[in-house]
C-alpha cells in the first residue's frame, strides 16, 4: 500500500463479563429456549484491577490486569478460563482491540516504567512510551515507533496512533501480515481510535484479506479518532482526511461508512453524535441527545 495511504473500563475487585452465544435458527429457537447469555465472575484475589476493555462476537475478551504497583498485564479469556500474556509480550503490555478472528491488537513496552499515558503527554522521553503490537495466534508483529494500537478489523488489518518525528500524534493504518512493502501507512496528525471491516469481497473465492489480492474489497475503509475522519481507497492507498469542528470527538467506525463519538459543549454538557461519511450528507452530524456532564474518553 503507498505511504498516502475508549473503552469501558470495569474497575472492581470482582469482574463481570456477558459472554454472547452464537444465535441459533428460527427452527432450533422454535424447538427449545435459548440462553442468550452466560455469566462468569474472576475475582482477582491480590488487589489487581482487571478490565476487559474489547469482546469477540463469541464472547471471547481481552483487556489488561494492572497490578498493585500499576504496572498492566495483556489478559484474554475465552469465557472459561483467564490468560496472561505479559510474559510473552513484555513487562508492560495491555490488549485494546479483539476481531471476530480472535486476533488482538494492543500496546506493550520492555521497559517496566513506561506507561499508555507517555505517549499522549508532554513527556518526550521516548523510552517511556509504549509500541503497538497485533497478535495472530502465534504470530506478533512490533512497530518500533512510540505507538499505540486501538482498533483491528476482520482482515487483520490495524490501526492506532504513534508518535511522529514531528513531535504530533499521527494515526497510522498497519497491515501486519502484509507481504507487500511499505505494510505501514503514516495517515497524518491525529488519534485513530477505530477502523471498520472492509465490505465484502467481489470474487469470495480468494482467502487472502490484504489489499493487492484478486479479491480485493471494494468500497472505502473508515478510520476515525477524534476529531478526524480518514477515508481510504484500499485499491490504490488513496486517503482522504478530515477534521471535524472543535469539541467533536469519534470512536467507533461501522461498515457503512457511520461513525459515533460525541460533543462537547460550552457548559460542559455532551452530546452523542453520529456522523455519515460516505453518502451526500457525509458532512451533517446529527446530535441524538445531550447528557447533563461530560463522560470520560
Amino acid at each position: 500500500m503507498a505511504e498516502r495511504i475508549g473503552s469501558v473500563l470495569v474497575r472492581a475487585g470482582v469482574i463481570l463479563v456477558a459472554l454472547l452465544v452464537a444465535a441459533v435458527t428460527p427452527a432450533a429457537a422454535a424447538a427449545a429456549p435459548t440462553k442468550l447469555w452466560h455469566m462468569r465472575l474472576f475475582a482477582p484475589a491480590d488487589g489487581s484491577d482487571i478490565r476487559f476493555t474489547t469482546i469477540a462476537e463469541d464472547g471471547a475478551a481481552a483487556g489488561l490486569r494492572v497490578a498493585p504497583d500499576g504496572t498492566p498485564e495483556a489478559l484474554y479469556t475465552d469465557g472459561k478460563k483467564l490468560k496472561n500474556f505479559g510474559s510473552k509480550l513484555g513487562p508492560v503490555s495491555a490488549f485494546t482491540a479483539l476481531n471476530d478472528r480472535h486476533q488482538a491488537a494492543g500496546y506493550f513496552s520492555s521497559n517496566p516504567a513506561a506507561r499508555v499515558t507517555n505517549l499522549f503527554g508532554s513527556n518526550p522521553d521516548p523510552s517511556l512510551m509504549p509500541h503497538a503490537f497485533f497478535m495472530s495466534g502465534k504470530t506478533i508483529k512490533r512497530i518500533t515507533l512510540p505507538s499505540v494500537a486501538f482498533g483491528v478489523n476482520i482482515s487483520g488489518w490495524v490501526s492506532g496512533t504513534f508518535r511522529a518525528n514531528d513531535g504530533l500524534l499521527h494515526g497510522f493504518l498497519w497491515l501486519p501480515l502484509s507481504k507487500r512493502r511499505p505494510n505501514f501507512a503514516d495517515l497524518g496528525p491525529g488519534d485513530a481510535r477505530a477502523l471498520a471491516d472492509l465490505a465484502r469481497p467481489r470474487r469470495a473465492a480468494s482467502r487472502s484479506l490484504g489489499p493487492y489480492a484478486s479479491g480485493a474489497p471494494a468500497g472505502l475503509l473508515t478510520i476515525v479518532g477524534g476529531p478526524t475522519i480518514w477515508l481510504v481507497n484500499p485499491l490504490n492507498g488513496k486517503t482522504t482526511r478530515r477534521t471535524l469542528p472543535e469539541g467533536t470527538f469519534l470512536q467507533s467506525a461501522s461498515n457503512t461508512g457511520k461513525a459515533s463519538g460525541g460533543q462537547d459543549h460550552l457548559d460542559g454538557s455532551r452530546s452523542p453524535v453520529v456522523s455519515d461519511e460516505i453518502s451526500a450528507a457525509r458532512r451533517r452530524i446529527a446530535s441524538t441527545g445531550r447528557s447533563a456532564a461530560p463522560a470520560s474518553r
